[in-house]
């Protein structure tokens, strides 16, 4: 009887253990680039090393979201669609969007 209880335990608590890596946080965005909207959407539903997808991206938008969100330690995919729009997949770096150099000291 209690190898059963210890056995159902473990079965019920495997929730427990799963990590953020095991989540897909899904941007579809139809502005060729990711703007603010999608970053706060990044901001409030995903989390540090979650699975980040984002469609609808343009060329120059697909390498913008890797530089600011994807971490370089892992993975990076980027795809053309059918349609000419363009995917990034990815681990989320940070839920924050990078901050460029240029940003930082007020450059353009």
């Amino acid at each position: 009887m209690k190898k059963l209880i210890i056995l159902t335990s473990l079965i019920m608590s495997g929730n427990l253990w799963a990590n953020p890596m095991d989540e897909t946080c899904v941007i579809y965005t139809k502005n060729s680039i990711i703007e603010r909207i999608e970053e706060k959407v990044i901001a409030e539903r995903c989390e540090r090393n979650n699975i980040l997808v984002v469609t609808g991206l343009n060329l120059i938008g697909a390498h913008n979201s890797v530089f600011r969100f994807c971490r370089f330690d892992r993975n990076v995919n980027t795809s053309e669609r059918p349609n000419s729009s363009w995917m990034v997949s990815c681990v989320l770096y940070d839920k924050n969007s990078r901050e460029s150099a240029t940003s930082k000291f007020g450059l353009r």
